[in-house]
């Protein structure tokens, strides 16, 4: 990487590398890709309509490390991108209520504005991979879109490894040890999660309980630093992570119980094309041009 800063300010483009392409379970042909539009519009529109998200964000506080330039960076961005964390889980799975509902997008804030999406990436750890958590997903992911020799960046592994400096990781949950360590190795300038690990450990899951914020404790010697964001949309992240072992607990938006089970309330199948053409509005710039992109889970 040359000295006069980064190139992560190229926009990627709107479809998967071969080097993610040869990763996938599947590609999608025209129709999955429309189906997927139409599961999208359903479950954002049942919450818009619903009006299920009332709750006011929790208060966001900084760290020592925190620059800044993270400071000026309006609520109303972070909350865009941490709502983009949620919508990955639907993007790569089919479902925004997995059991394990962990998504996780990596950003680049140092081009301005509301900043511009590298990858994503979501929990798999039903691969087989018990490694393969959503943070870490969304750094394999990237690290391949960034070498890609075809790509937009074509980085080499040295470039590579200094971008993650000037880029922002958000989790719709706070890492576990395992994933904030490797944020750390990497060298992020931030971490943004929504739901904490104490939410968690409230619902019945069992996770290591060393938060995100004491591990840094003991990364000061590292020749990077990683500013903590925590609380982010926490209202709206925290019913991903309820329902699993809570018994009569509420379903996240968009899905419904069916016995121990959260299932998506998928689109009917009557639906025709322009209807779903005009709620396609809801969907947002952003969120239309990833529709379809075949990423590693």
């Amino acid at each position: 990487m040359s000295g006069d800063g980064m190139r992560l300010s190229v926009s990627l483009p709107f479809k998967a590398s071969p080097l993610i392409l040869k990763n996938q379970q599947d590609t999608y042909t025209t129709l999955k890709m429309w189906r997927k539009v139409q599961n999208i519009i359903t479950y954002l529109t049942a919450i818009t309509a619903t009006g299920a998200i009332t709750k006011e964000p929790r208060q966001i506080y900084f760290t020592a490390d925190t620059d800044a330039d993270a400071r000026y960076i309006p609520l109303s961005t972070r909350n865009h991108w941490m709502r983009r964390a949620n919508a990955a889980l639907f993007e790569v799975t089919g479902s925004p209520c997995p059991p394990q509902a962990f998504g996780s997008v990596i950003v680049n804030h140092t081009a301005g504005g509301l900043g511009d999406l590298v990858c994503i990436g979501v929990n798999a750890v039903e691969s087989g991979n018990p490694t393969l958590h959503g943070e870490i997903a969304a750094i394999n992911n990237c690290s391949a879109l960034l070498r890609d020799p075809n790509g937009s960046y074509r980085f080499s592994g040295r470039e590579t490894l200094e971008a993650w400096a000037d880029l922002s990781l958000y989790t719709n949950a706070e890492p576990c040890p395992m994933c904030a360590s490797a944020i750390r190795w990497a060298g992020f300038k931030e971490l943004v999660f929504g739901s904490s690990t104490k939410l968690l450990i409230a619902n019945n899951w069992t996770l290591m309980t060393l938060s995100a914020e004491e591990l840094f404790k003991y990364t000061t010697d590292m020749r990077t630093k990683t500013a903590i964001i925590p609380d982010i949309l926490a209202n709206e992240t925290d019913p991903y992570f309820t329902w699993q072992y809570t018994n009569g607990s509420e379903c996240p938006p968009g899905c419904e119980r069916q016995g121990s089970r959260c299932s998506f309330m998928a689109a009917g199948a009557g639906q025709d094309e322009a209807a779903a053409s005009s709620q396609t509005k809801v969907l947002g710039s952003t969120e239309m041009q990833y529709i379809g992109r075949s990423l590693v889970e």
